[in-house]
């Protein structure tokens, strides 16, 4: 393997530079098991990004699908639900292996995943609702599913009214010295941030519960903790939005 393809490879699995972005799932499997993948495909011409996010999709359609209609096949329903938790994170590693995304590539990107997470929070209020007749349950769904997306919304319309990054003043280098070790201080943040129920982090909590047949269970969780996430966004963007008003 060549220096500079080692290199690249490297950079992909460092963690991001603030801790806000840190993603318990996404730190310890999908990094980790996407900077092997990338060894055996990142070089492959005709795998590219956008064919993965669309793979990715495919999985996440078919699991829901499975969900609603078929939910014995609980190995089938585990397996798409990984391949889509390990194909979310693939494509933008192997966009930015390759030299940077795309507009089409974030596009497809955003729409899979609004699509896809609907659907999925439907079909697990379609089956709660069938396992236990209880006509509610689609509505804890739609409020997971509005939580979810509106968290992701605000974050990017306060995103873009952060100015470009070469008109940001360059940050002093830190020069205090944390009082734990580095890999303390990152257990800590990282099992902190584990409630919040990431969106990387849900498919792993999601194939537990599904094997133990609780989808009902799963929907409650999402809801509630998506609902909170949304409630500490909002606050916290509107918060960064009005600092900006000030600059």
């Amino acid at each position: 393997m060549s220096s500079s393809r080692s290199q690249r490879l490297r950079s992909l699995i460092a963690l991001p530079a603030h801790s806000s972005d840190w993603e318990f799932t996404s730190v310890l499997i999908s990094r980790p098991l996407n900077f092997l993948l990338l060894h055996l495909v990142g070089d492959v011409a005709w795998i590219t990004p956008n064919l993965v996010t669309l793979l990715g999709f495919a999985s996440f359609l078919c699991a829901s699908w499975l969900i609603a209609f078929h939910p014995v096949h609980l190995a089938a329903i585990s397996l798409l639900l990984f391949a889509r938790l390990i194909l979310d994170d693939l494509d933008g590693m192997m966009a930015r292996y390759r030299g940077g995304g795309s507009k089409l590539g974030s596009y497809l990107d955003k729409t899979t995943d609004v699509i896809g997470f609907f659907l999925f929070f439907s079909a697990l209020g379609y089956r709660s609702a069938i396992a236990l007749n209880q006509g509610w349950y689609p509505w804890i769904a739609h409020v997971a599913t509005f939580s979810l997306l509106t968290t992701g919304y605000v974050k990017w319309v306060v995103h873009s009214f952060e100015p470009p990054e070469s008109a940001q003043p360059e940050k002093p280098a830190a020069t205090s010295i944390p009082k734990r070790p580095w890999y303390k201080i990152f257990a800590i943040l990282l099992f902190l941030k584990l409630p919040a129920l990431n969106e990387c982090d849900i498919f792993p909590l999601a194939i537990i519960l599904l094997l133990l047949g609780k989808p009902h269970w799963l929907l409650w969780v999402l809801a509630t903790t998506q609902v909170f996430q949304m409630l500490a966004m909002v606050i916290i963007r509107g918060a960064r939005a009005h600092a900006l008003d000030r600059k």
